[in-house]
């Protein structure tokens, strides 16, 4: 009969096989790769993942040196590495190592001293992984973050971090000198400690409102610093959970002093300019007055002359030209001619008359009393010599002067 005590040692073989296998099956298929070395810094063990990040399978390497995964400058590293191990009986940290194509990479090690059942020091147990992708990813986010740090350092304004409570929890302010109180005062303390209640209760009521909504936009309220009256714009957005404890209001604050000065200093000369304006046009109406008092007169004045000049200097004149010879009757004539003219200004409303006439009638007027003849005329607006004494019947008979002995060019030059 087979001896049990065989038969208990066949199983417990079995079974450390068993475990043997799911331990080697467990390193091979892990992220990380485990290596030994002894104190002379060769390959004692090493895993298939150890090997394969540094392009090597296992077999290769049994006996190999450590210095085979490292460059020459990197091995100084590594040199100072094992004397901190062999002092402190372990290491955690950041290595280069080197690929079989020379590719350098980071990696991250943890190693630890072995020791026999004497105690005595036989090797050291590392394991490793590659932080190629972590290092690549925390390059990414220093870039992001220097991107953004350089942004916020542009903007001018200041940036607090409240709780939904309105109690302040951080501070960015790039000028402190709009800060209404130093960090140490408010730092930790809810808005209405810190502030004057009319701004606090400004700020308080847009917290409420970002908590509701989630953000707030274009409060302002003013504040008294270094001895003058600033004002500020208020922004709030939240930030994460405000149902929770993590969740934060973030408040960006700037500085809109000039501009509400400016804005006072538009508002005051609007002001002015409608108070001017008011007296300019009760002046203006005033002057409308006089003038038309001036106009009153200037038309008595007129009258008057017209009365005298008919009642007394035609009948002369008339005279005049019956006793004179008769080769001297032409100048009496265009004196009388004259005359007539002005006589007809008093008897017609010429301005009334004027503002009948066409654009292009006026504009004939205004070529006659230049001294144009109708040819010429014709010449000047490219019309027909027929068109144009058409429109000089028209002139005629809109200013009344169909039936006067005058000439159109004559009547014209007195009015």
């Amino acid at each position: 009969m087979p001896d049990r005590h065989d038969e208990n040692k066949q199983s417990l073989n079995r079974e450390q096989d068993k475990q043997f296998r799911l331990l080697s099956s467990a390193v091979d298929q892990a992220s990380e790769g485990i290596a030994i070395i002894d104190m002379d810094g060769n390959l004692q063990y090493i895993s298939g993942p150890f090997a394969r990040m540094h392009g090597y399978e296992p077999e290769e390497l049994h006996g190999k040196n450590l210095s085979i995964f490292h460059t020459a400058e990197q091995m100084e590293a590594v040199e100072n590495t094992n004397e901190y191990i062999m002092e402190t009986g372990q290491f955690y940290g950041e290595i280069w190592h080197v690929r079989r194509d020379g590719t350098v990479f980071p990696t991250l090690m943890r190693n630890t001293l072995l020791r026999d059942e004497s105690g005595e020091v036989t090797g050291i147990l590392g394991t490793m992984r590659d932080i190629t992708e972590q290092k690549r990813t925390e390059k990414e986010l220093d870039e992001t973050h220097e991107r953004l740090q350089a942004t916020l350092d542009a903007v001018p304004d200041l940036l607090f971090e409240t709780d939904r409570e309105g109690r302040i929890h951080d501070f960015r302010a790039p000028d402190p000198g709009l800060l209404y109180r130093a960090p140490e005062e408010f730092i930790g303390k809810m808005v209405p400690e810190v502030l004057p209640k009319e701004a606090s209760d400004v700020i308080m009521a847009a917290v409420a409102e970002t908590v509701k909504n989630e953000s707030c936009l274009g409060e302002t309220y003013s504040l008294e610093i270094g001895g003058q009256q600033m004002w500020f714009e208020l922004s709030l957005v939240a930030k994460g959970d405000l149902n929770t404890g993590e969740g934060r209001i973030v408040a960006l604050v700037r500085d809109i002093t000039d501009r509400k000065r400016s804005e006072e200093k538009l508002r005051k000369m609007a002001v002015d300019l409608k108070t001017e304006r008011h007296e300019l046009l009760e002046k203006n109406i005033a002057l409308e007055q006089i003038l038309n008092h001036l106009e009153g007169q200037k038309k008595s004045f007129r009258q008057e002359v017209w009365h005298d000049v008919e009642q007394s200097v035609m009948p002369l004149v008339k005279k005049l030209r019956q006793e004179l010879a008769p080769d001297r009757t032409g100048e009496i004539e265009n004196l009388i001619t004259a005359l007539q003219a002005l006589l007809s200004a008093n008897n017609h409303d010429m301005d009334r008359r004027f503002g009948q006439l066409t654009s292009r009638e006026s504009e004939i007027c205004k070529l006659i009393k230049q001294g144009m003849s109708s040819k010429e005329i014709t010449e000047k607006l490219n019309l027909s010599l027929l068109t144009v004494h058409k429109h000089r019947e028209q002139i005629r008979k809109k200013l009344g002067i169909v039936n006067l002995d005058v000439s159109l060019a004559t009547f014209l030059r007195y009015h």
